[in-house]
């Protein structure tokens, strides 16, 4: 088990290629990587073991292995709303928008999960990182999608932890 965030990207990594070394690559989803990873970036900071900047270049050394897959989809999905409507946005979350900005490359392709208390911020990044051409973030509306989903008979918590797979499927 990982016990350091530059542990837990590598270990994501190393399940990427697993996985795309067993199939022929599509479309796969790294899911909600902002989350996931979150509590061990939060650790590491905490500990005084890792910078924001030593995150950031992790996170851009990623998406260039990323980018390296060739006809491949891989997609994340950041930001979105806890089961009580609380913003999930993060440290991560920007940086993994910063990193789309300046690696500048088709892959990963980026799902943004939006909704009315998304913080300035987050959404001034998202735009900054449209302008540059690449196409994404695809923008993808939680209070429409999750009660969607319940609606389809996903669980409330399965609802409310939607990934994005391929280029826009929930």
């Amino acid at each position: 088990a990982p016990t350091s965030f530059y542990e837990a990207v590598q270990l994501l990594w190393l399940a990427h290629e697993a996985t795309t070394a067993e199939q022929v690559c599509g479309s796969l989803s790294f899911g909600r990587l902002d989350q996931y990873l979150y509590p061990f970036y939060q650790k590491d900071r905490e500990d005084g073991v890792l910078s924001r900047e030593e995150a950031e270049e992790i996170i851009q050394a990623l998406w260039i292995k990323i980018s390296g897959l060739q006809r491949g989809f891989q997609n994340v999905t950041l930001g979105g709303m806890d089961m009580n409507g609380k913003d999930q946005c993060n440290d991560l979350t920007m940086m993994c928008l910063e990193a789309s900005r300046l690696v500048h490359t088709d892959q990963p392709s980026i799902a943004l999960r939006v909704h009315p208390g998304m913080p300035d911020e987050v959404w001034e990044e998202a735009m900054r990182v449209l302008q540059t051409g690449i196409g994404f973030p695809a923008l993808f509306n939680d209070p429409v999608i999750i009660p969607t989903r319940e609606r389809m008979g996903a669980s409330t918590q399965e609802a409310y932890n939607y990934g994005i797979v391929g280029c826009v499927e929930p």
